[in-house]
């Protein structure tokens, strides 16, 4: 029997009005494929975007931070050694946990060598701050390695607690989407999870909105003032999106330290799913009402010998009565009946579920729900641990 190391989710949304992934001019992120102008939303936003979903309703909290986290251990640590927590004692706890932090990143670590180094009235060039990523788990640990080394009396030397260690952690967020340590790249998590940008599978046009702020006592203490206090543009699009999610199986049980008969895993990879499902960036959601989260068109679960994709290079119709979600469904479901009688040996198990078009027949696949889908998904990770 073949061996389905990978999964990919093959994802449509149908996005109403918004401005969900900006560029540097405030407008929606596009790119030219087949010819015509699609919408896009980069995969960094994406992945972000199912992180916070999935920390928010698993409680597997991460910390991605710059400059903060020497600042956030000394607060863990005031909190379990409330003596520790005068400006005095902060200070040496910040510095004990920069060493810590440093010895992964390497700019905490050489910022504080310089600063010892420096002769007198020297200026000190500031080492730039490196983006780290850390569980709760493991900011506790160093926490709890500066409290022993303050309580033994000991300096704290540059070699971090078992954070990264076989180079796994105990974040599934993490252990999914990876990180880099710039010091210490035997200890960095490799990525189990790969996301695509998401892109229209039809041309977009852009709608420019002219909006004015009013100011309320203009009208009372400026007579004739017609009560405009602010105005400009704001660029938005719409259309549908297909993005692809794949995991890697092999590579996740190798990131991941949580072992598969613990009894919230299960549970936290069936919310990580869920979250890349759902997740979607935020941008301009107060204006919009669409950012955050938002219900698919469509979902096609497919397990998988190597990672494959679909696309839409050829710009999709518009549909009889309007409208690309079902012009972008038959056309999913004809690469997959395409990919199938080409290689029917690259498939296992499919399953389907959406809110509109679902046609198990037509895509080869099993139909069901999204709760269904997912009970696949998570079924499959934990089938077996391969080496």
């Amino acid at each position: 029997m073949p061996s389905y190391n990978y999964l990919t989710l093959h994802i449509l949304n149908a996005l109403p009005l918004h401005n969900l992934n900006r560029d540097d001019r405030g407008m929606p992120k596009s790119l030219v494929q087949g010819g015509a102008n699609r919408g896009m939303l980069s995969s960094q936003s994406l992945k972000r975007a199912a992180r916070k979903v999935y920390e928010d309703d698993s409680h597997d909290i991460s910390l991605r931070s710059a400059k903060w986290l020497a600042q956030e251990v000394a607060s863990r640590v005031a909190a379990l050694r409330p003596e520790l927590g005068d400006d005095t004692a902060r200070k040496d706890v910040v510095k004990r946990a920069n060493v810590l932090i440093g010895a992964l990143t390497a700019s905490a670590e050489k910022a504080e060598k310089k600063k010892a180094e420096a002769k007198e009235g020297e200026e000190v060039v500031e080492t730039k701050d490196t983006s780290t990523w850390l569980s709760e788990d493991e900011i506790n640990q160093i926490a709890t390695t500066v409290i022993n080394d303050i309580e033994a009396g000991v300096a704290t030397k540059a070699a971090p607690a078992p954070i990264g260690q076989d180079r796994t952690t105990g974040s599934l967020a993490i252990a999914a989407f990876g990180r880099m340590f710039a010091a210490a790249a035997d200890r960095q998590t490799v990525s189990a999870v790969a996301v695509s940008p998401a892109t229209t599978t039809h041309p977009i046009s852009l709608v420019n909105d002219y909006f004015t702020t009013v100011d309320d006592l203009g009208a009372i203490y400026d007579a004739g003032n017609a009560g405009a206090a602010y105005l400009d543009t704001a660029a938005y699009t719409s259309g549908v999106y297909y993005r692809t999610v794949t995991i890697d199986r092999a590579q996740l049980h190798r990131s991941w330290s949580k072992p598969a008969d613990d009894d919230q895993a299960h549970e936290r990879v069936a919310a990580l799913v869920r979250a890349l499902i759902y997740g979607v960036p935020s941008g301009k959601k107060q204006s919009t009402g669409t950012g955050g989260t938002d219900m698919p068109v469509l979902v096609l679960a497919e397990e998988q010998r190597y990672r494959t994709a679909y696309g839409f290079d050829q710009p999709i119709a518009l549909g009889k009565d309007g409208g690309y979600s079902g012009t972008s469904i038959a056309r999913l479901y004809g690469q997959r009946a395409a990919a199938l009688d080409f290689d029917g040996a690259n498939f296992g198990r499919a399953t389907l579920a959406g809110t509109q078009g679902v046609d198990g027949e037509a895509a080869r696949a099993e139909a069901t729900n999204l709760s269904g889908l997912i009970d696949h998904v998570v079924s499959w990770v934990f089938h077996e641990a391969i080496a």
